[in-house]
């Protein structure tokens, strides 16, 4: 309601200056909202008493805030599940490593077994989203990826790697 005009819309005949002649008046506020943790796309959040004004002096309603979750680069959702992509580099892939993972609790360390391939999904048990007692996982998909600008140490390592090779990759493909 107009604090001016107290819903009236006119004032000794003319229109209300604060309200311009509509009895109510928009008041913009920012409010701080906490987000529960692991809350899912779509999900709604009640936030009590912050809607519209009540009719006849009522309270005022509920704001409902629907949560929508984008999608980085790094992870993606699929229901209780986190979907995340990692480059690893090729002597990770042969060799095997551990490797730092980022998850919504913080950092885990994964073990990237040896011979992996490009492609291949790792599995983080409970890493995922949390909602009524269930818990996701978290699945990580290694890509191999080379240096952008190796050294010519790096190279010279390549150079005598591809000598020694004698495995053919692509002959039973």
């Amino acid at each position: 309601m107009c604090p001016n005009c107290e819903g009236r819309p006119f004032l000794n005949g003319t229109k209300c200056p604060l309200c311009n002649g509509l009895g109510e008046q928009s008041i913009h506020k920012k409010l701080t909202v906490k987000i529960p943790s692991n809350v899912k796309h779509g999900s709604k959040i009640r936030i009590a008493n912050e809607g519209n004004k009540g009719l006849n002096g009522g309270r005022n309603g509920d704001l409902y805030l629907t949560i929508k979750i984008e999608n980085d680069s790094t992870f993606k959702y699929d229901g209780l599940n986190i979907l995340g992509t990692i480059p690893i580099t090729p002597f990770e892939a042969v060799l095997g490593a551990t490797i730092e993972i980022k998850t919504p609790n913080g950092k885990v360390s994964m073990k990237v077994t040896p011979n992996t391939q490009s492609g291949q999904k790792f599995r983080l048990t409970g890493e995922g989203i949390d909602k009524d007692g269930k818990k996701g996982d978290m699945i990580i998909t290694v890509n191999i990826e080379v240096p952008q600008n190796p050294s010519a140490e790096e190279i010279e390592l390549y150079k005598k790697l591809r000598n020694i090779t004698k495995n053919g990759i692509r002959e039973n493909k």
